[in-house]
């Protein structure tokens, strides 16, 4: 049985077949590279427009700062009366050992109740002072700030007043009565010495810690961490009771 054999290319032939796939691939690029192009153009322009004019991002910043603002407020206060949280996370170690310290939870316990009674008070003023600082804050790009990140606002308020809101802290609870504290530092620092003394046992110390300071660093960050995390879920969480115009301004409309 013969074998046939396939007839040799012709040079006219092999250059027809080679130019006519180098057109194909160039196709199939030019195609691949329009489509590419088309795509760059949807997304740059999808990132560059804006949902409102600068008065309406305006708006609808001031309004989600202030609404986050009155959130973080309800929370703080909570947790300042409800939980009692007047030692922050740094002095956490107290607490650990207070079942190994004669008495200091009686003087834990008096300390908090001086110190609730004392900022039931303190916190309405906060409360004033924090509300005015955020219908007064400044926007210089309203546009640029809706695309930026979901709490620019809270950013620049603490950019803007985070020292002067710490200050403000700082400055208010001064008029707290600190002498339960003062015994309370007094009971721990003795601890400490004896266990060091009776067996060479290190703990962290009190030392010159000021509990005013400690505790005015220590809301403003509760502040504003909480400040962040409320216009964040205001302006990424549909309402269908929010003001249209805002909801236009970060597409939830």
């Amino acid at each position: 049985m013969s074998r046939r054999i396939a007839p040799r290319e012709t040079r006219e032939s092999q250059n027809s077949r080679i130019c006519n796939e180098t057109r194909s691939k160039t196709a199939a690029i030019v195609i691949t590279a329009a489509m590419l192009v088309v795509a760059l153009a949807s997304s740059c322009t999808t990132t560059t427009t804006f949902n409102g004019s600068q008065e309406e991002c305006d708006y609808a910043l001031h309004y989600v700062l202030d609404k986050a603002n009155e959130s973080t407020l309800s929370k703080l206060f909570f947790r300042i009366t409800e939980t009692q949280t007047f030692i922050s996370d740094d002095l956490s170690f107290i607490l650990q050992h207070a079942d190994e310290i004669p008495g200091i939870r009686k003087l834990l316990d008096e300390w908090t109740q001086s110190m609730s009674r004392y900022t039931l008070d303190w916190f309405e003023g906060f409360t004033t002072y924090t509300t005015s600082l955020a219908k007064g804050l400044q926007f210089d790009d309203p546009q640029k700030m809706v695309l930026e990140s979901d709490f620019s606002a809270a950013l620049t308020m603490e950019s803007v007043y985070g020292e002067s809101i710490l200050s403000y802290v700082k400055t208010t609870l001064k008029g707290a009565d600190l002498t339960k504290w003062d015994e309370v530092a007094a009971q721990y620092n003795a601890w400490t010495k004896t266990r060091m003394a009776m067996y060479g046992e290190e703990n962290p110390s009190l030392g010159e810690v000021d509990i005013v300071d400690d505790m005015a660093a220590y809301i403003s960050m509760l502040y504003f961490e909480d400040l962040k995390a409320s216009e964040t879920l205001l302006r990424t969480t549909p309402d269908p009771n929010a003001d249209p115009s805002v909801a236009k301004v970060f597409g939830l409309d």
